[in-house]
């Protein structure tokens, strides 16, 4: 069996009926020659980074993409990506280009910029990977964010960047929310389990962010982010310092300045951010 497709859900039966399993199954392709496999996450709450290994446990293709539930493949998917595997031994990923589909607004997401300095990409959904990839590394299931980030780091140490292909056709819809319930979700989200998980993705990666000032002044100024989105002010305080220490930029200092001024001025800030970066 050449590939397997596997879908991850937790309590969005409709999502996962409506538009991520029919991408999946309709592929464009011999239809013995891949599998699609669902794992639901809704009674265990093992997480992302579980669920996904979970599935490359019970996977028989050579090749493995991942597909979150609320998201859809492009029917041409394994058409375009099989064959670059399949003649070009060495690469192990194909990462072709993305629509990002938001209420308000659809926008084509560039493929990222590889190179000697690329710290990594972040391997989640849509992307074709040879299974023997995950006999070597694996998605950190103590992470509850930043698991694609934290497995992209892992592979660009391992393989390095040369060994992923870049593709300009577009292979997957993503769908976000309306900015508005992106900014409630993003407050509701940061929990005691995330701000520990974050913690150990730093101290997993660290060495390798001090590398690049850009990289890691963003890691600080989204752990502020998080522990303000969580209401711990005193500590977001502390990152978005580091942050404006390592980049002394604008941005910096409007993150620390409003985390100073208290959470209501943080949240406005967060909510024109996000509608800010939507319509880049």
């Amino acid at each position: 069996m050449k590939s397997s497709l596997i879908i991850t859900t937790c309590n969005r039966p409709e999502l996962l009926k409506n538009r991520s399993f029919p991408s999946a199954k309709n592929q464009n392709y011999p239809k013995d020659d891949f599998e699609v496999i669902v794992i639901d996450d809704t009674e265990t709450r093992n997480g992302l980074a579980w669920a996904r290994n979970e599935g490359v446990r019970k996977s028989k293709g050579k090749y493995i993409a991942f597909l979150d539930d609320d998201d859809a493949l492009e029917p041409i998917f394994l058409k375009y990506t099989i064959p670059i595997l399949e003649n070009q031994l060495d690469k192990n990923v194909v990462i072709g280009k993305r629509l990002i589909v938001y209420p308000e607004i659809t926008k084509e997401e560039p493929l990222p910029i590889l190179g000697p300095n690329t710290l990594y990409t972040k391997l989640d959904d849509g992307y074709l990977i040879r299974k023997e990839v995950f006999d070597e590394i694996q998605y950190d299931e103590e992470l509850l964010t930043n698991e694609d980030a934290d497995f992209g780091i892992q592979y660009i140490q391992k393989y390095g960047w040369e060994s992923i292909a870049l593709l300009e056709n577009v292979l997957l819809f993503k769908f976000g929310h309306k900015a508005i319930q992106e900014e409630r979700t993003s407050w509701s989200y940061s929990s005691e389990r995330v701000f520990i998980g974050m913690q150990r993705y730093i101290k997993k990666n660290l060495k390798y962010y001090l590398k690049l000032p850009k990289e890691l002044s963003y890691l600080y100024r989204m752990m502020g982010r998080l522990y303000c989105l969580g209401g711990k002010r005193k500590e977001a305080i502390k990152y978005f310092l580091k942050a404006f220490k390592v980049k002394r930029s604008s941005s910096n200092f409007v993150y620390l300045l409003a985390a100073i001024l208290g959470e209501k001025t943080f949240r406005k800030l967060w909510k024109r951010e996000i509608v800010k970066l939507r319509f880049l």
